[in-house]
């Protein structure tokens, strides 16, 4: 069949033995939400981390100001704001027969449909009930979702950072360092080699 195939196949690269191969698929188990505006994906490696008819629900929240505040002076500093494209909040939760439900160990999320795109930076936060925020260590795969990994679910933030770059193709900070970079390549460049005093951004 074709499954045997791909078993095979599989173990002939890792060197595994297809018993290998097959306790490793069955210990990955999915769940998948999706809608017009966002999709989820829960991965497990182990099913028993969560009932079988345990149900993936995903709901968009409206962050307060403070809230909004904190993620972006942690994630880029608040002298960096205009660098934020979007900030989006979800409450990402397990229901069983209407109650929430935790994995019994650390799972991983993809978040697409975000239009994240290249030159961009994503950072993921739990919001707990009292508005306190923690950093995921979020980020964006080659596929453009945002993945993080967590043990618990409730509300979670995505502020996604316009990433920008030097001349150099090296990473900075914030917008004044870009404009410092662009003027001294211009004055490199100037034949004249005249100072810019006021290069500013419009």
């Amino acid at each position: 069949s074709e499954t045997t195939e791909e078993t095979t196949e599989v173990a002939e690269e890792t060197t595994t033995t297809a018993e290998d191969e097959e306790t490793t698929a069955a210990n990955v188990k999915t769940y998948e939400y999706k809608s017009d505006d966002v999709n989820v994906t829960v991965t497990l490696n182990n099913p028993a981390d969560l009932p079988d008819e345990a149900e993936l629900t995903v709901k968009p929240v409206e962050l307060s100001k403070e809230v909004k505040e904190k993620i972006i002076k942690d994630a880029v500093g608040e002298e960096n704001e205009e660098l934020v494209n979007n900030i989006n909040a979800y409450d990402i939760t397990f229901k069983l027969e209407g109650e929430e439900v935790q994995p019994k160990a650390e799972v991983k999320v993809a978040i697409s449909k975000l239009g994240i795109e290249e030159e961009v930076e994503a950072f993921v936060y739990h919001v707990d009930d009292n508005d306190k925020i923690e950093d995921m260590g979020g980020k964006v795969n080659k596929e453009g979702d945002v993945v993080f990994d967590t043990t618990h679910f409730s509300e979670y933030a995505v502020l996604a950072a316009s990433g920008i770059v030097d001349l150099s193709r090296n990473s900075i900070d914030n917008y004044d360092a870009l404009l410092k970079d662009m003027k001294n390549e211009v004055e490199k460049e100037t034949e004249t080699n005249i100072p810019i005093t006021n290069w500013k951004r419009t």
